[in-house]
């Protein structure tokens, strides 16, 4: 139908729907209104009434949750929170938003929780205070702090690994080197030996050296005997050495797998199965042309594919009609213990050189910057997700938009043994984002970008399984070394998602398959 836009009818709205009509004995009456978030479509088929944020004043927007909200409904606290946070034509009210956050965080929602925290965290209506921000991200996700650890922390322990890996790996080539003499010297005393064997079969009609030849033989059996217990120890002692650098470092092949229909198994454990909307926009019509998203995209799909087990959508140099269905379509149809990857390599923008508002451009998009796809109007879509993590990977201009903290706090890179059980039963709502609120480049990884180019090279050497924050800890080094090195400054970063409806604590893991 011309000028329909799917993104009209599939934006997730505030909906005031009619109140029940009802009857007590003769008397009918109409019920009060019911608050609820559904998309605008469904709203609009089941007669409710919605705003849309970007025309909406903040009264609008307040009225459809604050009766509910002052009723001590934990969920509309929530909405109300957001609507402050986001704020309408006066702008985010971040006071109004931590005081509906924590509202509804004092009844234990764990959304409130996490946007309470990233208000603490970033100094936004509150105090800063990194300490508080802690302890609500622990009460949200149900961790011990053994199990949430800062940044900055897990990158000391992530040192203090290294250098004890160094360490290991130091003395198993002194552990190697001593080994190599003792079998050099086993191999003379066998030749010893065998020259005094020759010299005994000689000899044997002389008594006095027979004798003499004896105690050689003997002596270098002995020798023999000791250097081998010394050889059998030292190679107990590489042996041990390796195992334990194994703990740290990737095992050379890939933890044993089993399949069970499209799930995926792993040491034991289900992950569940894996899904992935990967997206290069490139040949745009009216903006300036890339020159590697199509060549990130095909790479990125056949990997997440072949390695990982993933069942890959690719969308090569979409139109927005199309790439809205396709998002559409790939969120609606994951179930709870599913997992959802989101990749998009291509042009990215924000809203009146803010940081607030961004979008991704498809291939359509116009001089006037019509049509887009608002980065809030894609959290809202993982949000309302039934999946049991969402990665969102942005290689793209500006991708802060996507996320609402300005940390992460999250699990171990790597791991070989027993995987913490809050990280899979939480829900996981995470953006690695290529370079933060920055310009990133689109060359300089050998046909891909920079970030494209560390990212595959992780992906294809990974043997263990692999959590999204260990993934970042990985690419991050190289990508801004390289970044450097081409004069450019560019961080990759990982966040929550910008609505933080949906995210529980949890993470998201690459598990290889093949």
């Amino acid at each position: 139908m011309a000028g329909y836009q799917p993104i009209d009818r599939m934006q997730i709205v505030d909906c005031l729907l009619p109140g029940q009509v009802r009857r007590s004995g003769r008397v009918s009456f109409m019920g009060p209104s019911i608050s609820t978030r559904s998309t605008a479509e469904a709203c609009a088929m089941r007669g409710g009434e919605y705003v849309d944020y970007d025309r909406a004043t903040l009264d609008a927007s307040t009225r459809v949750w604050m009766t509910q909200a002052k009723a001590g409904d934990a969920q509309a606290q929530y909405y109300l929170a957001q609507i402050y946070e986001r704020g309408g034509n006066q702008g985010p009210d971040f006071a109004q938003a931590a005081e509906w956050y924590g509202r509804a965080a004092d009844q234990g929602h764990k959304p409130a929780l996490l946007a309470l925290a990233a208000l603490y965290e970033a100094g936004n209506g509150v105090a800063s205070d990194e300490t508080r921000a802690l302890s609500l991200y622990r009460e949200a996700m149900g961790l011990s702090s053994d199990d949430l650890i800062r940044v900055s922390e897990s990158n000391r322990r992530v040192e203090e690994e290294r250098a004890k890996i160094a360490a290991l790996e130091s003395q198993l080539r002194e552990s190697r080197a001593e080994i190599s003499d003792l079998q050099t010297s086993i191999e003379k005393a066998r030749q010893r030996a065998a020259s005094a064997e020759s010299r005994l079969r000689v000899a044997s009609q002389q008594q006095q050296q027979r004798q003499a030849a004896e105690l050689e033989l003997q002596d270098a059996q002995r020798a023999i005997v000791e250097m081998q217990q010394r050889l059998d120890s030292r190679q107990a002692t590489s042996e041990t050495t390796e195992r334990e650098i194994a703990v740290y470092r990737s095992v050379t092949s890939p933890p044993r797998i089993a399949r069970s229909g499209s799930e995926v198994v792993a040491e034991g454990t289900n992950f569940g199965r894996y899904f992935a909307v990967v997206i290069g926009a490139q040949n745009y019509r009216n903006y300036a042309q890339l020159g590697t998203p199509r060549a990130d995209a095909e790479a990125v799909a056949e990997l997440l594919r072949d390695r990982y087990g993933f069942a890959t959508t690719i969308l090569l140099d979409p139109a927005h009609n199309d790439l809205i269905g396709e998002l559409v379509k790939a969120i609606n149809n994951v179930g709870p213990k599913d997992n959802l990857l989101i990749y998009y390599a291509g042009h990215g923008e924000r809203e009146g050189g803010s940081s607030s508002r961004g979008s991704w451009l498809p291939v359509d998009v116009g001089a006037d910057q019509t049509p887009v796809l608002p980065t809030e109007i894609i959290a809202d879509f993982v949000g309302q997700s039934q999946a049991r993590s969402v990665l969102i990977i942005a290689d793209a201009c500006f991708g802060s938009p996507l996320a609402r903290s300005t940390n992460v706090f999250s699990s171990p890179h790597v791991y070989s043994r027993e995987i913490p059980s809050s990280f899979l039963r939480n829900r996981a709502r995470l953006v690695i984002e290529s370079g933060g609120d920055r310009p990133v480049r689109d060359d300089g990884g050998d046909g891909h970008s920079i970030f494209a180019s560390a990212l595959l090279r992780t992906l294809a050497s990974n043997h263990q399984i692999l959590s999204a924050a260990g993934l970042l800890r990985e690419i991050k080094a190289p990508v801004q070394q390289k970044a450097s090195a081409m004069g450019e400054s560019q961080d990759p970063v990982m966040k929550v998602v910008r609505s933080g409806e949906g995210f529980g604590g949890g993470e998201f893991f690459f598990v290889p398959t093949g």
